[in-house]
């Protein structure tokens, strides 16, 4: 799954500010690229790429660390004006590959863990908390032609278009900074007790977000809480203060699509463990 240099792509865009930044070659620069026709700035398909990233590889591949293994789960939020950066759709991309490329996997196993469960709405801790929960899924070893059961963590993805969906000041809602915060610190085992559920387990916690708004939005969604327990510690911001790109008409990249973006998460997926 070779990625492109420059040498294979005709350029038929203007160069940007962030575009010095980007690695010679790989996943994010081949991101980019396939983004260049719609109106999302350079820096912001970046950090999609990098949440995108983040979400496939999981807990499979992790930095070795004191006392745990450091995880490369992100929360990032993307904070730009409305209308004109194209946040929603660069949000996008990330969730169409993540929710193909398992498909792609060869190995069925590894195909089913992969596999991640999305929020891109409103949701409540007690909603969170039902998507982590551990399932069991059966296949069919192709070899063997036994049927194998494969047990799916908790893990989870958030891809809010607009922040304040999901977080925002209301008092029945500042529990979930709370929760997120927690999440965060990937355990490997933790729960829940509530009076209608009892107590609900989690194993192996992966979770990771990306959430678009605007500089008023952002004030809006988040409350004061959340600088004071340590959720915006653990939020990347990506401040885009005006656009770079003005297309009357949004436009593909012959040499690479989504399609090519899938292909290389899956192989990302596949062989970027340990």
């Amino acid at each position: 799954m070779k990625p492109l240099t420059t040498r294979d792509v005709k350029q038929t865009w203007a160069d940007e500010e962030w575009d010095k930044y980007l690695p010679a070659s790989g996943f994010i620069t081949d991101f980019v690229t396939a983004t260049r026709g719609i109106e999302s700035p350079t820096q912001l398909a970046v950090w999609a790429a990098i949440f995108t990233i983040s979400s496939l590889l999981k807990r499979d591949a992790y930095l070795q660390w004191y006392p745990n293994p450091l995880y490369p789960n992100m929360f990032i939020v993307m904070v730009a004006p409305p209308r004109i950066c194209a946040k929603s759709t660069i949000a996008r991309v990330a969730d169409e590959i993540l929710v193909e490329f398992p498909s792609l996997i060869t190995d069925h196993k590894l195909s089913q863990r992969k596999k991640l469960p999305i929020i891109r709405s409103k949701a409540t801790p007690e909603g969170i908390s039902m998507m982590l929960k551990p399932t069991v899924d059966s296949i069919i070893d192709e070899k063997t032609q036994k049927v194998m059961l494969i047990t799916r963590d908790s893990h989870l993805a958030i891809i809010i278009s607009e922040l304040s969906t999901l977080i925002n000041k209301k008092l029945y809602n500042q529990g979930l900074i709370g929760k997120l915060t927690d999440l965060y610190d990937c355990k490997e085992l933790d729960s829940d007790v509530t009076q209608g559920r009892g107590e609900q387990e989690f194993k192996n916690i992966y979770v990771t977000l990306l959430g678009a708004t605007t500089i008023d939005g952002l004030k809006d969604a988040i409350p004061e809480e959340a600088f004071g327990d340590g959720f915006m510690s653990r939020v990347i911001l990506v401040n885009q203060p005006s656009s770079t790109r003005s297309y009357p008409m949004p436009f593909n990249i012959p040499e690479i699509g989504l399609q090519d973006l899938i292909k290389r998460a899956a192989f990302m997926a596949e062989n970027a463990l340990g």
